[in-house]
């Protein structure tokens, strides 16, 4: 079966014009989505490391406080 040549226009298959500034959109949307949320998960990982920490220093303080008053 013989086959025709490729029209000169058609023998690069690019994307439509309009999926570029869709796909760019797209990305642009994903990284700030992404950071966003990271920086949302970063804040609330802080928050319940300084409660945990101020806990573990109650905690701490008490000890000695406790150990000083037996003395």
């Amino acid at each position: 079966m013989p086959t025709r040549p490729v029209p000169e226009g058609r023998r690069y298959d690019f994307p439509p014009l309009w999926l570029v500034p869709l796909v760019l959109i797209a990305g642009i949307f994903v990284i700030v989505f992404v950071s966003m949320t990271l920086g949302v998960l970063g804040f609330l990982a802080g928050l319940v490391a300084i409660y945990w920490l101020q806990r573990k220093a109650d905690v701490y303080v008490r000890a000695r406080d406790a150990d000083a008053d037996a003395d």
